[in-house]
């Protein structure tokens, strides 16, 4: 290697060249970190958004979000930006075999962009996002002209007992750092620390058990792979199907005996079951009318208008399944033979919510089958179909 282009794979660090599997192990760190910095905002965005067309314009709500968290996000996407740079310049020069600043910096530019996409219409933020990814993978897998000279290096292998196995690969080769899977397994990081897991494994590995012969060592990582890939694919997959089709049909099954063979208890649990159900249905809404051509729910003005786009949609379907459920049972508490078919979806074009105070509209799921043509139609008229208002609206 040229004086000027030593190998560096740092986290940051403008100088020098870094290999592939260098520079996709930072990414991943990059990719976490930037994470922590983007829920909080998604957070606080998912609670604003209201319509189809308020994701449309995310720049609006971002400029009026608070001071703090548009600064958490503004930091973060400074810091990342410029670590993300680093490691573009010594990517480029390794593939490139030299310096070109000139190069570098052009390149950089639809990354450097993403620090202003908050401020963006929502097709150029996408439009950003397409190109950074598309270059992104450019650099990944474009071979360098400098790394291609060095040595064979088994850490650079990826290791796919490692990304399989995780903690349990941890365990059987020594390595205990696989062991935060067991933290993180249910959060956004998983699948990032278990692409960290594939990238460092090897070297985890040889490590610990001290190896003194990588042909030996390659042979026995790829044994382990075979048999991780074989558990998490297959076999504990497979597991789990029998598991949840033998817990269903049993339940199933338990129900039906003991509603053939202990009425009373069943009927108590069903009674249980509806008194809860009543329990919810009584913190959502003041009172209801339940009717064959309207379902109407009558809510608290002001609680309706400090709640979030999804806790209204959940309130107007909890409202129709609850009018369904209701309808059936007054069916069969009749003994009609031809018994009509209600569920959510049926009852959820006539449910309306209403203001308790004033008797307003507030909610309500307006679709055409006239609309729903094709697969774009029905997506389209999907995110268009919940209308709600409130109580100071004209």
């Amino acid at each position: 290697m040229s004086e000027n282009l030593d190998y560096n794979s740092k986290f940051i660090g403008f100088k020098g060249v870094i290999g592939r599997h260098d520079y996709f192990l930072n990414l991943i760190y990059l990719l976490s970190i930037n994470l922590f910095f983007t829920i909080p905002y998604s957070i606080w965005l998912y609670s604003k958004i209201n319509s189809f067309e308020d994701m449309l314009n995310t720049s609006k709500y971002f400029t009026e979000s608070p001071i703090l968290l548009k600064s958490w996000i503004l930091i973060g996407t400074l810091f990342i930006t410029i670590v993300m740079v680093s490691n573009i310049f010594r990517r480029l020069n390794d593939i490139n075999g030299k310096v070109n600043n000139i190069l570098n910096i052009l390149y950089s530019i639809p990354f450097i962009l993403t620090c202003f996409t908050y401020f963006m219409p929502l097709i150029c933020q996408i439009t950003v996002a397409i190109l950074c990814f598309i270059m992104g993978l450019i650099l990944l897998f474009k071979s360098g002209k400098e790394t291609s000279q060095l040595p064979y290096d088994y850490k650079n292998e990826f290791n796919w007992g490692a990304f399989f196995g995780t903690w349990l690969w941890g365990l059987f080769n020594k390595s205990f750092i696989p062991l935060w899977d067991l933290i993180l397994f249910f959060t956004p990081w998983s699948f990032y620390f278990k692409l960290i897991c594939g990238l460092k494994g090897n070297e985890w590995a040889y490590k610990n058990k001290k190896w003194d012969d990588v042909i030996k060592f390659n042979k026995s990582q790829e044994k382990q792979t075979t048999i991780f890939i074989v558990l998490y694919l297959i076999v504990i997959p497979v597991i789990l199907f029998a598991l949840v089709v033998f817990g269903t049909f049993s339940l199933f099954n338990g129900i039906s005996d003991m509603e053939k063979n202990n009425p009373e208890k069943f009927n108590k649990i069903m009674e249980t079951v509806d008194n809860s159900q009543k329990m919810i249905i009584d913190s959502y809404f003041k009172s209801y009318e339940i009717g064959e051509e309207q379902n109407k729910f009558y809510v608290d003005s002001e609680d309706w208008n400090y709640k979030s786009f999804s806790d209204k949609c959940d309130m107007l379907r909890f409202a129709a399944t609850f009018a369904a459920s209701e309808k059936t049972k007054a069916q069969k508490s009749k003994d009609i033979k031809d018994m009509n078919y209600y569920s959510q979806y049926t009852e959820l074009k006539i449910t309306k919510l209403y203001s308790s105070q004033t008797n307003k509209l507030l909610g309500e799921f307006i679709w055409s089958d006239d609309n729903a043509k094709d697969f774009k139609s029905i997506l389209k008229q999907s995110f268009n179909s919940y209308h709600f208002y409130n109580d100071t609206d004209k």
